[in-house]
């Protein structure tokens, strides 16, 4: 067991969930509920709401815990390996603290019985994701190289 944990250790783990908790939330779930019996757009959005502000949650959950072992454990990456890092944690401080609250804004509009101007955003969340997705598993990938040589 703990040769596993030595091989594969703690942020090779939570980058690959993490992955995975945004691939089946953002490009899954979120677009799967409009289709199900009986939900308006006012209730797939109020749902919508609490579910990505959870993902939001554990994904900075994920985030920290990668820095924490990175800067406790002492693991020496290089840069070139900690940029795909930095970039999926930008993009998650820019979901955070722009994106997400705006669209949060314009969800609580609808839900309300509202309507709001045809908008960019949803387009501009999709990128996001998928841009953090391929720096995760390119991060992810530099993780497997470094690990594979301390062993």
């Amino acid at each position: 067991m703990l040769d596993k944990l030595k091989k594969y250790p703690v942020p090779i783990i939570t980058v690959f969930i993490w992955i995975g908790f945004v691939c089946s939330i953002s490009f899954m779930e979120s677009w799967i509920k409009f289709h199900a019996e009986n939900v308006t757009l006012p209730i797939g959005l109020s749902i919508g709401r609490v579910v990505f502000g959870a993902l939001n949650k554990v994904e900075w959950a994920f985030a920290i815990l990668i820095l924490a072992y990175l800067t406790f454990c002492k693991s020496r990456l290089a840069f070139r390996d900690l940029i795909y890092y930095i970039a999926a944690a930008v993009l998650l401080i820019l979901q955070t603290f722009w994106l997400l609250p705006v669209l949060d804004i314009r969800a609580g509009i609808i839900i309300q019985g509202g309507s709001v101007p045809p908008s960019p955003l949803h387009f501009f969340y999709v990128a996001i994701e998928t841009l953090k997705i391929v720096c995760l598993f390119l991060f992810g990938s530099r993780l497997f190289k470094y690990f594979e040589n301390k062993i």
